[in-house]
């Protein structure tokens, strides 16, 4: 499938038009994610908690382990 736009501006459209923010992986969330319990094997899914929990940020997820963690689930 061709989009006629390229990947990188594509996103970076619709986060704008989202009025969303696209998070960069920092030290901070690297430190975070590896302090969190294992409640949720999946690494990528703890760093996005520990990305939500360092911003005091909602995650919006219809995965049930995300409620384990101190961070607010949508």
């Amino acid at each position: 499938m061709k989009l006629g736009i390229s990947l990188v501006d594509l996103v970076e459209y619709e986060a704008q038009r989202n009025d969303m923010e696209i998070l960069q992986i920092n030290s901070e969330h690297l430190e975070k994610s590896s302090q969190l319990p294992f409640y949720h094997k999946d690494l990528f899914d703890k760093l996005i908690i520990a990305q939500s929990i360092a911003k005091d940020m909602s995650t919006i997820t219809k995965d049930s382990c995300f409620l384990d963690y101190s961070t607010t689930v949508i």
